[in-house]
């Protein structure tokens, strides 16, 4: 009898210990947020009016035509990359259960790494499948669910899609494009990024002298990588040009540097409702065309809170230095997710098929607007057939290696098999304390 008390107490024990492990392991469970934002969708047919984009808020009129993205022998890029963003999407779904959990692991082992613990991914689109013309063109507000900026719409105005990813307070964002055809230096896998701030306010003294000799020096990696837009600029203008354009938001007329007062882009942080927007004062302010509203680059003062987000620590972290040497997080995430894509293809027979190229800088939108972590990524061209080849028979590939890059840059995991992969990823996890503030993350801050 004594022999069978001490049975049932040891076994009630057991489930206790078992049911404390299992409540520690639930405990420690992170949470993640991705948002996969496959390029562009909707139509660039006109008029402005109704297929716009860059909603001004001081004008009350669209400023561009929307971007509906690349095309090439019938293959679309906003169509291809949505396709690839979903897939992904449902891989990253499978970590919120556990029998999915146990599915995803076997991915990981694939490319020679295994979780620590159970860190779930909560993945979103931010934007729905791509329209088919016909259907398009009956809707009254087609590109309602692709602009980038907010707009008007049964007057109000309507959430964007970095409003509505900022909403999801992620602490990673992928932006998925391809392009037409490449610049001659980056014909590959690109990164492509914004640099820090102090970037762009040495380019302010640039502009005072228009002497390029010292930015050459100092800053190699800006000469070397930075967006030529076209085949009349060097990568100075294009340097300078952009300086304007993010400070300003004029862009100049080259080579004379000189202010195009027709040319002007809208004041982005206030084109999108998060926590950076101006003061309500803000519209006075830009009329009178003083401080950060003046259109003059050298009487440009950034004294708003969005200029003072820019010029912060965490922004640093996100835009400078880090693990690549220039390009912060932002290049390193953007870098992973590219050295997987290349993995996956290796593990399908497609060694050496195709090459990450040269990053190039820019002052891209999505990665200034964003508290996030931004892996911005161009895979590949449509005017090449072996780009054309993968975005059309091997999305599977493409989709398992971002789903794996994103956990890997997010969660624990550790090595289990040292693969020998040409580009091997470097499973290297990013520091995500160094965004916490005061109990709060970088990440949380950037919506009310």
């Amino acid at each position: 009898m004594r022999q069978k008390k001490i049975l049932i107490i040891i076994s009630a024990l057991s489930i206790l210990s078992f049911s404390n492990s299992s409540l520690l392991n639930i405990e420690k469970m992170k949470d993640f947020t991705v948002v996969l934002d496959p390029g562009h969708g909707g139509t660039d047919d006109p008029p402005i009016s109704i297929n716009g984009d860059r909603y001004d808020p001081l004008s009350k009129e669209y400023l561009s035509t929307f971007r509906s993205g690349a095309v090439h022998l019938g293959l679309k890029e906003s169509e291809l990359m949505y396709t690839i963003a979903y897939k992904a999407n449902e891989i990253l779904k499978l970590t919120q259960t556990k029998d999915g959990f146990n599915k995803f692991t076997i991915i990981l082992s694939k490319y020679g790494i295994k979780p620590i613990g159970h860190s779930v991914i909560n993945s979103h689109i931010s934007r729905p499948k791509t329209l088919n013309e016909s259907l398009a063109k009956k809707l009254k507000d087609p590109n309602a669910p692709y602009r980038l900026f907010d707009y008007p719409s049964d007057n109000k105005i309507a959430d964007g899609r970095i409003t509505s990813i900022n909403k999801l307070k992620p602490q990673l964002v992928i932006s998925l494009h391809c392009d037409y055809s490449p610049p001659p230096r980056h014909q590959g896998f690109t990164a492509i990024i914004v640099p820090p701030f102090r970037y762009f306010q040495k380019g302010i003294e640039y502009y005072k002298n228009k002497d390029s000799g010292d930015f050459y020096r100092t800053m190699p990696d800006a000469a070397d990588y930075w967006l030529i837009k076209n085949d009349n600029t060097n990568s100075f203008e294009s340097f300078v040009n952009d300086v304007a354009l993010y400070f300003t938001s004029y862009q100049l007329n080259l080579p004379a540097f000189e202010y195009n007062p027709s040319d002007f882009k809208g004041f982005k942080q206030n084109m999108v409702k998060w926590s950076y927007s101006d003061f309500s004062s803000w519209k006075k302010e830009a009329i009178a065309g003083k401080g950060s509203y003046s259109n003059k680059l050298e009487k440009f003062r950034p004294d708003s809170r969005f200029w003072k987000r820019e010029m912060s620590a965490y922004e640093n972290f996100k835009r400078d230095g880090g693990e690549e040497g220039f390009g912060g997080d932002n290049h390193f995430a953007t870098m992973e997710i590219i050295r997987f894509m290349l993995a996956a293809l290796e593990l399908r027979g497609m060694k050496n098929y195709v090459y990450a190229k040269d990053p190039y800088y820019s002052c891209w939108l999505n990665p200034i607007l964003l508290n996030a972590i931004n892996a911005y990524i161009e895979i590949g061209y449509l005017t090449s057939y072996k780009f054309r080849k993968i975005l059309t028979e091997e999305t599977d590939a493409l989709a398992e290696a971002i789903a794996v890059a994103s956990y890997s840059l997010l969660a624990e995991t550790r090595v289990i098999n040292n693969l020998d992969f040409d580009n091997k990823p470097r499973y290297k996890k990013i520091n995500l304390q160094k965004y916490d503030i005061k109990n709060k993350s970088y990440f949380d801050l950037v919506s009310k």
